[in-house]
């Protein structure tokens, strides 16, 4: 199955099946349908990101060691929808902006991680966020480390429900309050 690639264009959005080699998968604005069976991928563009011209977007990495390099609205962000990605095994690391990995917008944004020693890097609102929706994201087992610079880990904004649930594992948790790294100012940090 190494070299099946698959990527058409169908009336409810991209769908991309890719086989069981590694290659760069870019998701574009949004793709309805995202398959990778296998193989170190490298991911970009707005995976897993449903939005008011896509409702439903998903992923589905079924193994290997993946890199996943988005912006904004990616890695499992509900925004007027439902945005879900799901990653079957592999020592993956996941960086994106804002309104990813588990976020809900009106909606429902969902990232699953089943198993591996994974690394997540989010800017705000993510890693389990949710505004007027729910956001969350479920890492299964592994060594993991979270750092997300405001508005996530577990954050419920207006109206939202905001979950990150890591079942097992030596994990590490930071949440950055340098306003010289985050451009903001935090009530966490003297002065």
């Amino acid at each position: 199955l190494e070299s099946v690639r698959i990527r058409v264009v169908t009336p409810v959005g991209l769908v991309v099946v890719d086989g069981t080699k590694g290659s760069a998968i870019d998701a574009g604005e949004g793709a309805f349908l995202v398959v990778d069976l296998g193989g170190n991928d490298e991911y970009a563009g707005s995976l897993a990101a449903s939005g008011p011209l896509l409702p439903v977007a998903a992923a589905l990495d079924m193994g290997g060691h993946d890199t996943y390099a988005c912006g904004s609205r990616a890695l499992g962000a509900g925004i007027t929808g439902a945005g879900v990605l799901l990653d079957a095994a592999g020592n993956d690391s996941y960086a994106s902006h804002d309104m990813g990995q588990g976020a809900g917008h009106f909606g429902l944004g969902a990232l699953l991680d089943l198993a591996g020693d994974d690394t997540y890097s989010h800017r705000t609102s993510g890693q389990g966020a949710g505004y007027f929706g729910v956001g969350a994201l479920l890492d299964l087992s592994g060594k993991d480390a979270y750092t997300i610079w405001a508005d996530g880990q577990g954050f419920g904004g207006i109206g939202g429900v905001g979950v990150l649930a890591d079942r097992e594992g030596d994990d590490a948790y930071v949440a950055v309050v340098d306003p010289a790294v985050t451009g903001r100012p935090s009530y966490h940090s003297e002065g």
